[in-house]
């Protein structure tokens, strides 16, 4: 739904929404509530890949520390500690790990660091498996070659250009093609 029909719905005009907002368009009203119908669209397939179990406060909160040291390296908020026992991970928590987890898998696939290194949310029911995982990802907070890693510019792969492919039998080559155009002309 675009904010001109929730305003209309309210008996707002779109000059009315753009105040409320501040100075902003109401197209830049409107890219602003989809970019955050997307994050928490997002949010919600995280939600769905979320550890589930019983998990205190205390686990989640050593976590959170090691996450936290791990995270600034990314240049990302720290994560806010836990007020209570969870029985699933928080889809952003659940998300901010994960960026971590793909890190350390792509340093552990250039050899920067080893496999028994990269993290894995998977099978973590208990305080002791979010313990092993704070342990791991605790390990990537100290290890300087993972931190050099992410200190290094991603390398883009390089685009391979596309080959011709030859045309189909009965079929004809581009430059045929042309070439019988140009003599038509």
């Amino acid at each position: 739904m675009a904010i001109s029909d929730i305003g209309r719905m309210n008996g707002m005009d779109m000059k009315s929404l753009a105040g409320m907002k501040g100075s902003k368009e109401p197209a830049e009203i409107e890219l602003e509530l989809k970019v955050g119908e997307l994050e928490g669209e997002e949010d919600g397939m995280y939600q769905d890949m979320s550890p589930v179990g019983r998990f205190s406060k205390g686990a989640l909160n050593s976590l959170v520390s090691v996450h936290n040291q791990v995270s600034k390296m990314f240049g990302m908020k720290p994560y806010a500690s836990f007020e209570e026992d969870q029985e699933s991970f928080p889809g952003a928590f659940t998300k901010e790990i994960s960026m971590i987890i793909d890190a350390a898998d792509d340093a552990a696939e250039a050899e920067v660091i080893g496999m028994e290194m990269v993290p894995s949310l998977e099978n973590i029911t208990t305080d002791k498996d979010v313990a092993l995982l704070s342990g791991k990802i605790g390990m990537l907070a100290k290890s300087k070659d993972f931190k050099k890693f992410l200190a290094e510019p991603k390398e883009e792969e390089e685009e391979m250009p596309e080959a011709e492919m030859a045309p189909a039998e009965g079929e004809m080559s581009e430059a045929d093609m042309d070439k019988l155009f140009s003599e038509r002309m």
